[in-house]
């Protein structure tokens, strides 16, 4: 279905994309308008329609259905937030890390998980869990030596139980190493 959406869409005037984006981008009053601009937007696989996405994580009202757009978004997504995840506010960089562990796939997969090892890399304690955290969705048999510093490590207790969670769930999908 997102094919054939992206397909439809791509038959409109650039002005009329353009304008699209936009509208993902204004708190308009009207939300239901916005949440369904919003996945329109995710349909468009574009740079842009992912920056107008992103934005649109921090607006509670909203941020399900941006949640929704950036896996529409697919290699588009991860290349934005692969960007973001390296500047801005601490709590913004954590989620835009969060994201980066569920939405990678095969094609993005190296992109997201260098963003995702600098992030544990970051002096913010939240960047950090975020990335953890982001470990236990694509991490492999190269990152758990990763998590397991973290494990032992003189980290926050919260940091330490984030990297317990991505040990597990990295072992549960790699039971052979």
């Amino acid at each position: 279905a997102r094919k054939a959406v992206r397909a439809a869409l791509a038959g409109l005037p650039e002005q009329r994309r353009r304008r699209l984006v936009e509208e993902a981008r204004l708190a308009t009053q009207d939300l239901e308008l916005r949440r369904s601009v919003l996945l329109v937007v995710g349909a468009l696989g574009t740079s842009d329609a992912a920056d107008a996405v992103i934005d649109a994580l921090a607006d509670d009202r909203v941020a399900q259905e941006a949640e929704q757009a950036l896996e529409m978004l697919g290699p588009a997504a991860i290349l934005a937030l692969s960007r973001r995840a390296r500047t801005g506010p601490s709590h913004e960089r954590a989620v835009y890390v969060e994201q980066l562990g569920h939405l990678a796939d095969e094609s993005s997969r190296a992109i997201a998980s260098q963003a995702i090892l600098d992030a544990t890399e970051d002096g913010a304690p939240d960047v950090v869990r975020s990335a953890l955290g982001a470990l236990s969705f694509i991490g492999d048999e190269g990152t758990f030596g990763l998590a397991a510093r973290f494990l032992i490590s003189e980290s926050s207790s919260a940091i330490r139980q984030a990297a317990a969670a991505a040990l597990s769930a990295m072992t549960a999908r790699h039971p052979e190493v």
